[in-house]
């Protein structure tokens, strides 16, 4: 649209390595490294990781700060306020939006110079990510853009692999335990097959540069076209399969997306959300979708999740303008941006993430 073992570990001798509660200004003990075997991923030990967490919103809106809020104004605040006691975050999801006019003004990647862009926007937010002891998703967030056109293909070549003077993310972020990539956020139309030629042709590009990272892949239609058969799979180590399902794509039961992707391989549901008279596709309430959506998660130990959107602008929304968290009858009408329903758990999402968050935490289950 829009970690660790905090992560669910699965396996003996796991131990808590996030920094959730502890001093901005102390770093956390370097993450393990992440590898896929089969449909697990593990860290260096290992142990089988489900990385839980939360997508912020886009980091140049962030950094601009034009936004209809009164509350954390920086993404520090931001990931601060998700590293603070009771969110139990492994991985935060950072989206560099290429260009878009939105809700909060017109921003993105294309209005810098690369270099520019990652010195002043995006290594800022995940180096401090990384101090906070939380894994990061570096997500190239195109909504729904005709990656065969030839000017979506060309900036996405330039911000994995780089341009002239500007080496490439996969060269920055090359083998950083705690870095993950998330190749292209919503691919538009098309057919799998074809997305496949595409996708593997970029993800070899970022392995020729020397980035051995977990890359995650989502497919056509918005991230809704996913492996169906073996042969649909993409070849390589370190992939990860991403889907996003929200509110308008569940009518009493989730959709078959990943039925099959999310047996052989590991998955992450990178966008999902609810928030009652939100907009297409998130209008929905926590018994319509949300439960219907965690029932489902929870049945597949080996997907994991960021929910969208850890914002009090982008909805679904999980805070309001006060940055006070929504679904638990705190907020206030006049405080949320654009309105909204009444706070209650069935209307919004925020509180159901964090409880999520704090029982998957204490939570172990059965792995292989």
């Amino acid at each position: 649209m829009a970690p660790l073992l905090a992560l669910s570990a699965i396996g003996a001798g796991a131990e808590s390595a996030g920094a959730a509660g502890s001093s901005a200004s102390s770093a956390a003990a370097p993450l393990p490294a992440l590898h896929v075997e089969g449909k697990w991923i593990r860290d260096a030990s290992g142990h089988a990781v489900t990385l839980r967490g939360v997508s912020v919103a886009d980091l140049d809106a962030i950094h601009n700060g034009d936004r209809d809020q009164s509350g954390p104004t920086t993404v520090f605040d931001i990931i601060d306020r998700g590293c603070s006691s009771g969110w139990d975050i492994d991985v935060f999801r950072l989206p560099v939006h290429p260009e878009v006019t939105d809700e909060t003004g017109s921003h993105g990647w294309l209005h810098y110079a690369p270099q520019d862009y990652f010195e002043r926007i995006l290594d800022p937010a995940v180096q401090h990510a990384i101090r906070r002891g939380k894994y990061v998703i570096v997500d190239w967030h195109y909504i729904g853009a005709d990656w065969r056109d030839a000017a979506v293909e060309s900036s996405t070549e330039a911000f994995w692999l780089g341009k002239g003077a500007w080496p490439g993310v996969a060269v920055r972020y090359a083998n950083q335990p705690s870095v993950l990539f998330e190749l292209f956020n919503e691919p538009g139309g098309g057919s799998w097959s074809d997305w496949k030629v595409t996708a593997q042709r970029w993800i070899a590009g970022i392995r020729a540069r020397g980035a051995g990272n977990l890359v995650i892949v989502g497919g056509p239609v918005w991230s809704q076209v996913m492996p169906q058969r073996p042969s649909d799979l993409l070849s390589g180590p370190n992939i990860v399969y991403a889907s996003h399902v929200y509110p308008a794509h569940v009518h009493g039961a989730m959709p078959p997306w990943i039925d099959f992707v999310s047996s052989v391989a590991p998955v992450m549901m990178t966008e999902w959300g609810f928030e009652k008279d939100g907009p297409m596709p998130v209008n929905g309430t926590a018994s319509s979708y949300g439960r219907i959506f965690r029932t489902y998660i929870d049945a597949h130990p080996n997907v994991g999740w960021t929910a969208w959107c850890f914002d009090s602008v982008y909805r679904p929304v999980m805070f309001d303008t006060a940055w006070v968290l929504l679904g638990n009858g705190k907020s206030t009408h006049t405080s949320r941006f654009g309105g909204g329903a009444e706070d209650t758990a069935e209307n919004y999402m925020g509180q159901f993430v964090k409880d999520w968050l704090a029982e998957a935490k204490a939570k172990r289950p059965p792995g292989p």
